[in-house]
C-alpha cells in the first residue's frame, strides 16, 4: 500500500519541472541519532557511517561538536570523525555551534562544517541558548573563519516554515536570515529547515520565493521532518531471529532444507552469537508507537524541486529530530521514501535504494526501535516473503562469506547485500 502510493504521487508529477538529478545529503549519522533514547557507541557510530559512505549519498554529516551535556548521544564526535572511512565523492561535514566547535571539529579531521540559525527566537534559545541575532553572529564568525581555512560551510536555518513555540513563521523572517547569510559568506549552502514538520507545499512556496529574491537556487537546500517514533523498544522489520530450527520453507520439495549462514562482513556488534539457522521475523508483526506528524515531507520536497532545489536532507529510516524542539518534535524524511519516490519520478540520484535500506534496518536494531520509513518497511516485508523458500542446497550469501550444505539445487540463487544487515533475500534464477 505504501509503495503504491508514493508510487502513484510520483506518476503524476510533471518530470519537465523537476531537477534531472537530486544530491541526497545524508543526515541519519548526526541528525538521526541525537535525540534516540539509546546511544550508540563511537564504534557503532563509525559503522553507521561506513554503511552509508556506501549507499551512493553525497555527504554523511556524521558528528556534531556540541556540549555533550546537553547532547550525550555526540560524545566521542572526535573517535568517529578520526575513525570513519572517507569515500571518494563522499563528504563528512560536522556540525559546530561555535568556533571552538569549529576547532574541535577541524582537528579532528572535518573538511566541511554546518552551523545553526533559527526563524523563531524561542526555538533558538530552547536549541542553542541564545537569539536569533547572537546565533547569526556565532554562524558568521565560523563562515568566515572556515573561508580563511578554504573549509565549506552549509547554514540551517530552523523552524523556516513553522516553531513548535510560536507556530506560524512569516516567511520574510527565513528570507531575511538567508540574505543576511549569503552577503557574508556567499560559497555557503543555506538549508531551509522544516524542523518539526508542519509546513505545507504552499508555505514551503512562500518561503522560497522570499528567499529566492536574495539567494540563488543553486545556494539553496531543504531540510523536511516527517515521523516521529516514541521511545517505545519496538525492534525493526528488518531484524532475524536466530535458531538452531531448519529454515522455514514455502516449497513443499523443500521443507527440510537446512542452510547454515555466516555473517561476514557486518560491525563486530552483530558478531557475538555467529548464527547457524536463519528465520525471519514478521514485518508485519513490528508496530509503530508514533504518528506521520502532519504526513507532508515528500509533498514539500517535490514544491522545493519545482522552484529548482537540487540538494536534500534526509535520513535513512527516518531517523532524528531535534531534542529541543518540544512536544511537537518530528523526525526526518526517510532516505528510502524520497529515493524511491524520485526514482519512479525519473529522477537521478545516485543512490543504491538497497543500500539504504540495509543502512537503516542495521541502524534501528542496534537502536532497537522500528523503522520510520514506509518504502523500506514495504520493500523488506517484499524480502520476507522471497526469502522464507530457500530450497535445499541453496547457497546464501553475505558480505562475501558463503556457507552452504549438501548440493545446489540447479537454477537456484539466494544473495544479500554486503554489508548490510542480517536480511536474505532468495530469488529463482534460470540455469546458466
Amino acid at each position: 500500500m505504501a509503495t503504491t502510493m508514493l508510487r502513484g504521487a510520483a506518476r503524476r508529477l510533471s518530470t519537465s519541472s523537476l531537477p534531472q538529478r537530486i544530491r541526497i545529503y545524508e543526515v541519519g549519522a548526526r541528525d538521526g541519532l541525537q535525540n534516540e533514547p539509546t546511544r550508540l557507541d563511537p564504534a557503532q557510530r563509525i559503522a553507521f557511517c561506513d554503511l552509508l559512505s556506501r549507499t551512493g549519498v553525497v555527504a554523511v554529516e556524521a558528528a556534531a561538536f556540541v556540549d555533550s551535556r546537553r547532547v550525550p548521544q555526540m560524545d566521542g564526535s572526535i573517535e568517529v570523525m578520526q575513525g570513519v572511512t572517507r569515500h571518494p565523492g563522499v563528504e563528512y561535514p560536522a556540525l559546530v555551534p561555535n568556533l571552538k566547535g569549529f576547532e574541535a571539529a577541524v582537528t579532528a579531521g572535518a573538511g566541511s562544517v554546518a552551523v545553526m540559525t533559527a526563524a523563531s527566537e524561542t526555538f533558538s534559545r530552547n536549541n542553542v541558548n541564545s537569539s536569533v541575532a547572537q546565533s547569526l553572529d556565532r554562524a558568521l564568525a565560523v563562515a568566515a573563519e572556515a573561508r580563511r581555512r578554504n573549509i565549506r560551510v552549509r547554514a540551517y536555518i530552523s523552524c523556516a516554515l513553522g516553531c513548535p513555540f510560536e507556530g506560524a513563521v512569516p516567511p520574510e523572517l527565513a528570507a531575511d536570515l538567508a540574505r543576511a547569510l549569503h552577503a557574508h559568506a556567499p560559497e555557503a549552502e543555506i538549508v531551509i529547515s522544516d524542523t518539526i514538520g508542519t509546513g505545507t507545499p504552499g508555505e514551503m512556496a512562500r518561503v522560497l520565493a522570499h528567499t529566492l529574491a536574495h539567494v540563488p537556487i543553486n545556494r539553496i537546500a531543504v531540510h523536511c521532518a516527517s515521523a516521529r517514533l516514541s521511545a517505545a523498544r519496538l525492534g525493526c522489520a528488518s531484524r532475524l531471529r536466530l535458531s538452531s530450527a531448519p529454515l522455514a520453507c514455502a516449497s513443499r520439495k523443500s521443507r527440510s532444507a537446512h542452510a547454515r549462514v555466516f555473517f561476514g562482513c557486518l560491525p563486530p556488534a552483530c558478531h557475538a552469537h555467529p548464527p547457524t539457522r536463519v528465520t525471519h521475523t514478521r514485518a508485519s508483526a513490528v508496530c509503530f508507537a508514533g504518528h506521520d506528524t502532519y504526513g507532508q515531507a515528500l509533498a514539500n520536497i517535490l514544491e522545493a524541486m519545482r522552484h529548482g532545489v537540487a540538494t536534500v536532507d534526509s535520513s535513512v529510516a527516518g531517523l532524528g529530530g531535534c531534542p529541543f524542539a518540544g512536544p511537537g518534535a518530528a523526525g526526518n524524511v526517510a532516505t528510502e521514501d524520497v529515493v524511491y519516490m524520485l526514482r519512479g519520478a525519473g529522477v537521478e540520484t545516485g543512490v543504491n535504494l538497497d543500500a539504504a535500506i540495509d543502512a537503516g534496518a542495521w541502524a534501528c536494531e542496534q537502536l532497537g526501535r522500528a523503522n520510520a520509513s514506509k518504502a523500506a518497511m514495504a520493500l523488506l516485508r517484499r524480502r520476507e516473503h522471497s526469502a522464507i523458500c530457500v530450497p535445499t542446497g541453496a547457497t546464501l550469501s553475505l558480505g562475501g562469506t558463503v556457507a552452504a550444505d549438501n548440493t545446489a539445487a540447479e537454477g537456484v540463487a539466494a544473495t544479500a547485500a554486503a554489508g548490510g544487515p542480517r536480511s536474505v533475500v532468495a530469488e529463482q534464477t534460470r540455469p546458466p
